[in-house]
């Protein structure tokens, strides 16, 4: 019955300690520059309508192929630290300066996670959150590349956040109830 009681405490905090997933993306808001990140026709700048802190990354590159080839076009990509097999989310913030037609793009390791047009509806430095869950890791480590367009002004992004995917309340409901009637069993059995 101790061992029991035992693994019920460590799940408790195991679930306890999940609900607080730490942002495994560095320099996410772009505070420090273009440190961690690595682009190719994207930049980064000061801006006083910034999401939060006082930097933004952004794009004023035109057409779609500045989205449509991971590596290539105006991108900004991380390679984060992750365990393969895990699940993790991702949210950004996403704004544009107005105008026409806006793109962005979202490759995780590799693969093309989304492709939305006109994102922030180009409404001026109106932010709009994305968020994408359960992006599987294959490896320790995966790459994340997220591009960006804008004919003809600016599409900009800012607090970019991977972080562990934690399981539903249903789910340590579930196990809850699942090691209750290990208990009940093992106390039957003593009786």
């Amino acid at each position: 019955m101790k061992s029991l009681s035992g693994i019920v405490a460590a799940v408790t905090l195991c679930a306890a300690s999940s609900t607080m997933a730490q942002n495994i993306v560095q320099n996410s808001g772009f505070e420090d520059g273009l440190a961690n990140w690595t682009t190719g026709n994207m930049y980064v700048e000061p801006n006083d309508y910034a999401h939060t802190g006082s930097s933004i990354a952004g794009s004023t590159c035109v057409g779609h192929s500045c989205v449509n080839t991971q590596g290539s076009g105006a991108y900004i990509a991380q390679t984060l630290n992750t365990v393969a097999g895990s699940s993790y989310n991702l949210g950004l913030w996403v704004s544009e300066a107005g105008y026409a037609t806006s793109e962005m793009a979202i490759y995780w390791n590799g693969a093309l996670v989304a492709n939305v047009v006109n994102p922030a509806n180009n409404n001026y430095l109106n932010w709009v959150q994305f968020n994408y869950n359960n992006l599987v890791a294959t490896g320790s480590a995966t790459v994340l590349e997220i591009h960006g367009r804008h004919d003809p002004a600016a599409i900009f992004f800012d607090d970019i956040s991977v972080t562990a995917a934690v399981p539903e309340p249903s789910s340590y409901a579930m196990l809850m109830a699942g090691l209750g009637a290990l208990s009940l069993i093992a106390k039957r059995r003593r009786s």
